[in-house]
Protein backbone atom coordinates (compact mmCIF):
# COMPACT_ATOMS: atom_id res chain seq x y z
CA UNK A 1 0.00 0.00 0.00
CA UNK A 2 1.15 3.36 -0.61
CA UNK A 3 1.70 5.53 2.15
CA UNK A 4 -0.03 9.13 0.32
CA UNK A 5 0.31 11.19 3.73
CA UNK A 6 3.95 11.31 3.23
CA UNK A 7 4.01 11.32 -0.78
CA UNK A 8 4.33 14.69 -2.26
CA UNK A 9 3.88 15.84 -5.62
CA UNK A 10 7.48 17.19 -6.96
CA UNK A 11 6.80 17.48 -11.03
CA UNK A 12 4.83 15.78 -13.89
CA UNK A 13 7.27 14.45 -16.67
CA UNK A 14 5.20 14.73 -20.38
CA UNK A 15 5.12 12.87 -23.49
CA UNK A 16 8.32 10.44 -23.86
CA UNK A 17 9.05 10.19 -20.28
CA UNK A 18 10.02 6.70 -18.60
CA UNK A 19 10.60 5.19 -15.15
CA UNK A 20 14.14 3.61 -14.99
CA UNK A 21 15.22 1.64 -11.93
CA UNK A 22 12.29 -0.16 -11.71
CA UNK A 23 11.08 -2.08 -8.56
CA UNK A 24 7.47 -2.71 -10.12
CA UNK A 25 6.57 -3.11 -13.68
CA UNK A 26 3.43 -5.23 -15.29
CA UNK A 27 1.17 -4.69 -18.45
CA UNK A 28 -2.20 -4.04 -17.66
CA UNK A 29 -5.61 -3.03 -19.61
CA UNK A 30 -8.58 -0.16 -20.02
CA UNK A 31 -10.40 -2.52 -17.67
CA UNK A 32 -8.12 -3.24 -14.51
CA UNK A 33 -8.22 -0.11 -12.75
CA UNK A 34 -4.85 0.79 -13.80
CA UNK A 35 -6.01 3.37 -16.35
CA UNK A 36 -8.32 4.68 -13.90
CA UNK A 37 -5.02 5.09 -11.20
CA UNK A 38 -3.80 7.23 -14.19
CA UNK A 39 -6.30 9.78 -14.40
CA UNK A 40 -6.68 9.86 -10.64
CA UNK A 41 -2.59 10.82 -10.60
CA UNK A 42 -3.32 13.45 -13.32
CA UNK A 43 -6.41 14.70 -11.21
CA UNK A 44 -4.02 14.95 -8.16
CA UNK A 45 -0.97 16.79 -9.63
CA UNK A 46 -3.86 19.38 -11.44
CA UNK A 47 -5.37 20.28 -8.38
CA UNK A 48 -1.40 20.94 -6.70
CA UNK A 49 -1.00 23.20 -9.73
CA UNK A 50 0.82 21.05 -12.18
CA UNK A 51 -0.14 20.93 -15.83
CA UNK A 52 -0.26 16.95 -16.11
CA UNK A 53 -2.02 15.43 -18.88
CA UNK A 54 -3.18 12.28 -19.87
CA UNK A 55 -0.76 10.39 -22.34
CA UNK A 56 0.43 7.06 -22.91
CA UNK A 57 3.66 7.93 -22.01
CA UNK A 58 3.82 10.14 -18.61
CA UNK A 59 5.84 9.85 -15.17
CA UNK A 60 5.02 11.29 -11.68
CA UNK A 61 7.04 12.51 -9.67
CA UNK A 62 7.09 11.97 -5.63
CA UNK A 63 9.26 12.66 -2.90
CA UNK A 64 8.39 10.55 -0.08
CA UNK A 65 9.41 13.07 3.40
CA UNK A 66 9.86 10.09 5.62
CA UNK A 67 11.97 8.04 3.67
CA UNK A 68 13.97 10.91 1.99
CA UNK A 69 13.64 9.09 -1.24
CA UNK A 70 12.16 10.23 -4.73
CA UNK A 71 9.63 7.86 -6.27
CA UNK A 72 8.63 7.46 -10.06
CA UNK A 73 5.00 5.99 -10.60
CA UNK A 74 5.08 5.77 -14.44
CA UNK A 75 2.70 4.77 -17.42
CA UNK A 76 4.24 3.61 -21.01
CA UNK A 77 2.48 2.26 -23.18
CA UNK A 78 0.20 0.10 -21.35
CA UNK A 79 3.00 -0.81 -18.96
CA UNK A 80 2.90 0.29 -15.52
CA UNK A 81 5.88 0.74 -13.41
CA UNK A 82 7.27 2.28 -10.13
CA UNK A 83 10.70 3.16 -9.86
CA UNK A 84 13.69 5.94 -8.66
CA UNK A 85 15.07 6.92 -11.85
CA UNK A 86 13.62 8.30 -14.72
CA UNK A 87 14.49 9.01 -18.43
CA UNK A 88 12.88 11.85 -20.26
CA UNK A 89 13.71 14.07 -22.85
CA UNK A 90 16.25 16.98 -22.94
CA UNK A 91 14.25 19.58 -22.89
CA UNK A 92 11.73 18.25 -20.05
CA UNK A 93 14.83 17.49 -18.11
CA UNK A 94 16.32 20.58 -18.27
CA UNK A 95 12.27 22.05 -17.50
CA UNK A 96 13.30 20.02 -14.50
CA UNK A 97 16.31 21.24 -13.42
CA UNK A 98 15.03 25.07 -13.27
CA UNK A 99 13.13 23.71 -10.11
CA UNK A 100 14.76 21.16 -8.57
CA UNK A 101 15.09 21.50 -5.26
Amino acid sequence: MIDWENMMPMFFWGYTSCVTKRIIQFEYSKDDGVDQFHRDLINLFQGNGFQAHLDNKTVFEFYHAEQDITIYIGFYDWNFSVGFGVQADKWIEEKRALIAP
